[in-house]
């Protein structure tokens, strides 16, 4: 691969330290594929192509390839799970089956082999989520690079697609800037709206969108949830474990999830929440504000009442905070706020309190309700809700319905899925999928 020092000397990067950018020159006037986005989908996409020896252009809007990559599960880069395929594509919704041909080819035991052949050795600690062994996503992104580079793909950063070129119903091609690149087939694999500053934006739905595509309106997903209530502003340096949370609405689907909660200065963060905001955010859209449940101590009203009153006839003269804490096992802040909520003062001991305050207090202790009034926004968003509509794409082949040699693959697309692997996998198959079905299209041509 020959590679113009003179002009990208100062963008050819490979340190193991940076996220990579590459620029490369090709001679060829046609490409076989043009794939317009440069994230985990379209890498994978380029190298199932690259190695069917297909001509294979890759265009980045950004600066740098693979930003969102690197920023994945805090850097540590939680890949894919290892549930059955029936239950992965339950957690996208009603809509997961989709995904099932994607799956077929690039399951999550065929995902670790791939990567274990790019030097990505992987393990799951906890037996179901599959990390990189030395949980480093730049480890991830390098390998894919690397693999790109020694299969000659081209690469050409701060190159923005504004148009897919089409002709009697098939693809001829992108125009990027005043240059049309004239191609076979093209992938969308531009992500969606989530991080912003990490390139995050609508392209790719809007180039869709000229080629005929419906859009489901899109939406912050896995972000963290702004509420009204100001108490707990002041626990957020405490961490629930194992938190039960829920929506209820009368006449509507419940949602509930369950898992680490985390308190923020303004509202509610952690696994739990960002996995229900995919669910929560929508509403916002028509309600002002979303009632929701917690359950934060893992023990029912009865249970404390009995806890309470059982300490209260052992003349326990311990404040309430300071019990709560020692014995009933409630976080330091949370001893302080939810009797608060209760409105029972929280160095009063526990000798002092009434049966009434003891049914309040226990009541709150199982099941507190606060407000959901907002959310972070796009730029605390981790991935998108809605995209392009899956009724105008063949699950088969990832091939538009409405363009011939036209293909799609991950957060583009209206699928998202919770914490714990589920994008990253989806993104990874689907690329794979794209990518091998646009060069047997090509062949068939």
């Amino acid at each position: 691969m020959r590679v113009r020092r003179d002009v990208f000397a100062e963008t050819v990067r490979f340190s193991p330290r940076c996220a990579p950018a590459i620029d490369t020159v090709s001679s060829l006037s046609m490409f076989d594929l043009i794939i317009i986005g440069a994230g985990p989908a379209g890498l994978t996409a380029a190298i199932v192509a690259g190695r069917a020896r297909a001509r294979v252009l890759v265009l980045e809007s950004g600066p740098r390839i693979g930003r969102k990559l690197l920023a994945s599960g805090g850097g540590r880069c939680n890949l894919t799970n290892t549930l059955p395929a029936d239950e992965f594509v339950a957690r996208f919704g009603r809509q997961g089956r989709f995904m099932l041909p994607s799956l077929e080819e690039l399951g999550s035991a065929a995902l670790r082999d791939f990567l274990a052949e790019l030097g990505v050795p992987t393990h799951a600690p906890d037996g179901r989520r599959v990390f990189p062994v030395d949980h480093r996503s730049r480890s991830v992104l390098d390998a894919l690079v690397s693999e790109v580079v020694r299969l000659g793909v081209e690469v050409r950063t701060g190159y923005r697609a504004t148009d897919v070129l089409v002709a009697e119903g098939t693809v001829t091609g992108v125009r990027a800037g005043d240059e049309d690149l004239p191609s076979q087939a093209v992938l969308l694999a531009t992500g969606g709206c989530g991080y912003p500053a990490l390139g995050g934006d609508r392209s790719g739905q809007e180039l869709a969108a000229r080629c005929g595509h419906g859009l489901a309106s899109s939406h912050p997903g896995m972000v963290p949830l702004v509420v009204r209530e100001s108490w707990p502003g002041r626990c957020r340096r405490h961490t629930v474990g194992g938190a039960v949370v829920r929506v209820r609405r009368p006449g509507k689907r419940r949602i509930e999830g369950r898992g680490d909660l985390i308190f923020t200065r303004v509202g509610l963060a952690g696994p739990v929440i960002l996995d229900l905001a995919r669910e929560i955010t929508p509403l916002l859209e028509t309600a002002d504000e979303i009632p929701l449940e917690l359950e934060l101590t893992g023990r029912s009203t009865d249970d404390w009442r009995a806890a309470l009153t059982g300490a209260r006839q052992n003349r326990c003269r311990t404040a309430i905070r300071d019990w709560l804490h020692r014995e009933g096992g409630v976080g330091a802040s949370l001893a302080i706020a939810l009797p608060e909520q209760a409105e029972v003062p929280p160095d009063r001991p526990v000798i002092d309190l009434s049966n009434r305050a003891i049914s309040a207090l226990s009541e709150v202790l199982a099941r507190v309700t606060l407000t959901v009034t907002g959310h972070a926004g796009w730029s605390a968003a981790m991935v998108m809700r809605g995209g392009v509509r899956l009724k105008d794409v063949r699950p088969e082949t990832l091939e538009s319905r409405r363009v011939s040699g036209l293909f799609l693959a991950g957060e583009v697309l209206d699928l998202d899925g919770p914490c714990g692997g589920f994008n990253l996998q989806w993104a990874f198959a689907s690329g794979h999928r794209a990518g091998s079905a646009a060069v047997a299209r090509i062949r068939e041509g």
